[in-house]
């Protein structure tokens, strides 16, 4: 039996206009496609990677786009066929000097093989949104709301909190072109808009639990109560029991009554149809409503309320980073 003969195949890849390189989550669940800059594909290639998406944990080779699947398959066919014709041109070339000399009685002449050049794999248009991990290092690009470094896993809340934020504000400006909403009579319209604004208060909160339970998590290993910061109260005594501040020390009081109305109006959509109760009424200290009324949301409250929470969540990274930075140096 003829033993098993493995060769390394090099196949030339061309990068994007900015220095990047497709990839694909393997994932089933995701399928997602970001891109990896070129030079830090080549020195981390033989390294396992994660999916900046969903986070899934996968070999280095495993991360091919289904654009390229095709063109690598059709390249080692190639190179197949191209070790076949090193083969025979080289018997070839044996049996001639063998043969080939003055006296001799058997002449040898072939045709030689040529051998075909490998396929370039090009890539896909350059996206709009490129990131370094600030922790490798290395540089990566992507459509939509990526969270990890594909090369050492780093969760980059830090960088893509106020991305979410301006993706929240981009949706919400939607809802005021009525274009958005063209395959849909006027009832139908009204109650999309009225869905858009509300979720866009619980997406708000939601993306401010996210990136609060983060910072918290520097300052406090193991902590898994995320929901905490749900809450303004829980939340707030949170950074203020380990002393990183409190919410005023960040906000006006007009701003910390509005984020409080907010995250109210957030807890009693989602638990209550957004009817007010006197719950409602109790911890918001909102006067402009009575019991068994339906919360009226508009679009600049909305934006209003995102933009509060992005300053509020930067001061917070900054004081968690300014206390990590004096306990560091003490």
């Amino acid at each position: 039996m003829n033993p098993e003969i493995k060769k390394e195949l090099k196949i030339p890849v061309r990068s994007d206009s900015k220095g990047y390189f497709d990839r694909e989550c393997p994932s089933e669940k995701c399928k997602q496609k970001f891109k990896v800059n070129l030079n830090d594909w080549d020195q981390n290639s033989k390294k396992s990677m994660y999916c900046p998406f969903c986070h899934h944990f996968a070999p280095y080779n495993m991360w091919h786009t289904s654009d390229q699947v095709p063109l690598i398959e059709e390249n080692c066919k190639i190179a197949a066929e191209n070790y076949g014709a090193e083969m025979i041109n080289a018997f070839s070339d044996k049996m001639a000097n063998i043969f080939n000399h003055p006296g001799s009685v058997v002449s040898v002449k072939y045709n030689r093989l040529e051998c075909k050049p490998l396929k370039q794999i090009g890539q896909s248009e350059e996206y709009k949104i490129d990131a370094i991990c600030i922790k490798c290092g290395c540089k990566y690009s992507f459509v939509g709301t990526a969270l990890f470094c594909p090369f050492c896993g780093e969760n980059q809340q830090d960088q893509m909190f106020p991305r979410f934020i301006d993706l929240i504000k981009k949706r919400i400006r939607n809802t005021q072109n009525k274009d958005n909403y063209a395959d849909c009579d006027l009832d139908t319209t009204e109650s999309l808009i009225r869905d858009d604004l509300e979720h866009s208060i619980s997406k708000t909160v939601s993306c401010f639990q996210d990136f609060a339970s983060f910072q918290y998590k520097k300052v406090v290993s193991g902590f898994n109560r995320p929901n905490d910061f749900q809450n303004l109260g829980v939340g707030n005594n949170n950074f203020k029991d380990v002393g990183v501040g409190e919410y005023k020390d960040w906000t006006s009081d007009d701003e910390m009554s509005f984020i409080r109305i907010m995250f109210q109006k957030r807890h009693i959509i989602e638990h209550n149809g957004g009817i007010v109760d006197e719950e409602y009424l109790k911890k918001s200290g909102d006067t402009t409503y009575k019991i068994g009324e339906r919360l009226s949301i508009n679009c600049d409250e909305c934006i209003r309320f995102s933009e509060v929470i992005l300053k509020l969540g930067t001061s917070i990274k900054d004081a968690v980073e300014k206390k990590i930075k004096k306990s560091s140096s003490t």
